[in-house]
């Protein structure tokens, strides 16, 4: 395998504007992003918890932080799912962030299967990203 760089559709948590809303009233650290309740708390934490969570979702896109925010935050995510990202935009709304689907490149790790049986150099694909001749993971 190789690690290569190559373009991908993801999902960015960025500004809506110039100006975000994003404190912390300090104490414990406290994320229930991955819990069932109707309102997700996030106390003291990074928004790398949204990262990781949108990250998470089944046959999701790759999910990265374009915000350079590098403070801790606490935030109410009033959402069923994170794969709704219409539902999850509203609740960010409030924070100044948003979720845009993009072109990034990114650093995949990259297999490519040789045929073995054939003296010529055969590469066959099982890519999830539509990459030709390639398996490809970010």
């Amino acid at each position: 395998g190789r690690m290569e760089m190559r373009e991908a559709l993801c999902l960015v948590l960025c500004p809506l504007g110039k100006e975000v809303n994003l404190t912390t009233k300090g104490g414990p650290a406290i994320s229930t992003l991955n819990t069932q309740d109707r309102v997700k708390k996030l106390r003291n934490t990074s928004l790398e918890n949204i990262i990781w969570q949108l990250n998470e979702q089944d046959g999701g896109k790759p999910a990265i932080d374009g915000t350079d925010f590098k403070g801790q935050v606490d935030m109410d995510l009033r959402i069923d799912s994170f794969t709704d990202i219409p539902s999850v935009n509203r609740a960010l709304k409030p924070y100044g962030l948003t979720i845009k689907e993009e072109p990034r490149e990114l650093e995949f790790f990259v297999l490519t299967e040789k045929d073995f049986a054939s003296t010529n150099r055969h590469e066959n694909t099982y890519t999830h990203f539509n990459f030709s001749n390639d398996f490809a993971v970010f």
